[in-house]
């Protein structure tokens, strides 16, 4: 989907802070195609998370087709889910991470650690925390957490000894980058556990533009902190650098087991299903419905961008409260949200220009 849309523009001092790119309209590009083909073209239509994309909708299809939600949601996909968000925590973590934040590496270096663990076979568990312990963490992965659980102490020793891409690139940022703070926001997985979900998924079902423009009684954001805030009943974390440890203990803790990745769905109405899971960047939701001839007869997704990225989320109000043209700690709360789409930076130039 990101090479068919141009850029989020987001616009520090300004308001709307965010503009730009928003999803193509699903239910028009899908209607009255196939549902069989619809799982296949998700995962070409989406260039990230290409694989929770296509097996989203191949479990909400199913559900519209009145299948039954235990024979649905199969282990095997699910595991295929967790690797494909390590995967992804992995990409935004050695490629994203130094673009956003200023940092300069070696390329070819960063890289390499990446391509390693993205050609590991499935089913090799103790090859993927061999190479975690090489490339992200200089030491086992179990160690990391138990020195993240330590406070922000440990975590600082850590950044300057560790050697590591992403420790290199954390603590080459400017002094302040990293201390932004971040307003404490309920996130959609407090939804996902109750009957909360399913009127959500009816919300999106009923309302077009709330796939474009999410929200839930003031909820606008979703992420792996938001996983790990619940873990720990306690808020989420207060500064970009929080967040960005976040995705790096996700990762520890998908790797060694000490954490999973939560699906589930049902059915709306007759031949309309919903169907949700976590990913790297947050909760993903489908609902579609089709008619008996076995085609599409209306489809809604809600990706974690636009979550995460709404006009009037918590980042919005992040970007707005910054100076005019502080494209630095711009980057930095973007690199911190994750989206999955190229992001522009206004200069202050342009923002005289309007004001």
């Amino acid at each position: 989907m990101a090479e068919l849309l141009p850029p989020l523009h987001l616009r520090p001092g300004r308001w709307p802070a965010i503009t730009g790119a928003r999803r193509l309209p699903l239910g028009q590009l899908l209607q009255g195609r196939p549902a069989a083909a619809v799982p296949a073209l998700m995962g070409q239509l989406f260039s990230l998370c290409a694989g929770a994309q296509s097996q989203v909708a191949q479990w909400a299809l199913a559900l519209a087709q009145g299948q039954a939600a235990e024979t649905v949601f199969d282990l095997a996909a699910r595991h295929r889910l967790v690797e494909a968000a390590m995967r992804e925590h992995l990409r935004h973590i050695l490629l994203d991470w130094p673009r956003c934040l200023g940092a300069v590496l070696d390329a070819p270096a960063a890289q390499e650690p990446l391509r390693r663990l993205w050609q590991a076979p499935p089913g090799t568990p103790g090859d993927w925390l061999k190479t975690l312990q090489a490339c992200l963490y200089g030491e086992p992965p179990e160690t990391w957490l138990a020195r993240r659980m330590a406070g922000a102490e440990a975590m600082r020793d850590w950044l300057h000894r560790a050697g590591t891409a992403p420790a290199r690139t954390l603590a080459a940022c400017a002094p302040g980058l990293l201390a932004q703070p971040l307003p404490a926001a309920a996130g959609v997985e407090s939804l996902l556990f109750d009957e909360r979900i399913a009127e959500l998924a009816r919300q999106a079902w009923h309302e077009p533009d709330f796939a474009v423009y999410p929200q839930w009684h003031g909820t606008r954001e979703t992420g792996c902190w938001q996983r790990l805030a619940r873990r720990r009943a306690m808020p989420g974390p207060s500064t970009v650098l929080e967040r960005l440890l976040d995705r790096l203990e996700e990762v520890a803790r998908l790797a060694t087991g000490d954490a999973r990745l939560h699906s589930g769905g049902g059915a709306l109405e007759p031949g309309c299903g919903y169907a949700w899971t976590e990913t790297a960047r947050g909760v993903l939701l489908h609902v579609a419905a089709q008619d008996a001839a076995g085609r599409v007869a209306g489809y809604r997704a809600v990706a974690p961008t636009e979550w995460n990225f709404h006009p009037h989320g918590s980042l919005a109000g992040c970007i707005a409260a910054l100076p005019a043209g502080d494209a630095a700690r711009c980057a930095a709360l973007a690199a911190a949200f994750d989206p999955c789409l190229a992001f522009t930076v206004a200069p202050a130039c342009e923002v005289a220009a309007h004001a």
